[in-house]
């Protein structure tokens, strides 16, 4: 059902609750613990995502790449520690300076200074992605009253069967 797949979904969550774990507490793009693992857009109002895990590296590739030592050497922002300590420091100077050139300049720096990033597409975008087509996410409706036109396919999968092709009620 639904309802299932959404607690599988959120299952580590759930899962937590079940033995009487203590949630983690709600945090803001200001108060994250790790602000190198958190969303920002560009200048051309662009979403990326970056999930920098390496704090010994990654920092400094990021500074780097956006060409700012004077943060690498900021000693607030020196450590995961400091990082989150002054998170509602550093996030708004990081929101400031992506603001400043389009995504695809970000990319280039960011894959010139291997900073690790992903773009966060708008629903408009989906379905021309090409990863999304490479995985088959989308079928083409057989007996589509306008020729082309596709659905979003089920993602479930099972042994020895074939699925069965999206076509209108």
């Amino acid at each position: 059902t639904l309802m299932h797949n959404g607690v599988w979904s959120n299952a580590s969550m759930v899962q937590g609750a079940l033995c009487g774990a203590t949630p983690v507490p709600k945090w803001t793009r200001q108060t994250v613990p790790n602000p190198l693992v958190s969303h920002y857009v560009a200048g051309d109002g662009k979403r990326f995502i970056f999930c920098l895990l390496d704090p010994a590296r990654d920092w400094k590739k990021l500074c780097d790449a956006m060409e700012r030592p004077d943060l690498h050497a900021d000693t607030r922002f020196a450590s995961v520690e400091g990082r989150r300590d002054h998170a509602a420091e550093l996030v708004p100077l990081l929101d400031a300076e992506f603001a400043g050139r389009p995504l695809e300049e970000w990319s280039k720096r960011f894959q010139r200074h291997d900073v690790l990033f992903g773009i966060v597409p708008y629903t408009h975008d989906i379905p021309d992605d090409a990863q999304m087509a490479a995985n088959g996410v989308f079928a083409p409706i057989a007996d589509a009253p306008v020729p082309g036109m596709r659905t979003v396919n089920s993602p479930v999968h099972v042994d020895g069967l074939a699925k069965q092709a999206a076509h209108m009620p």
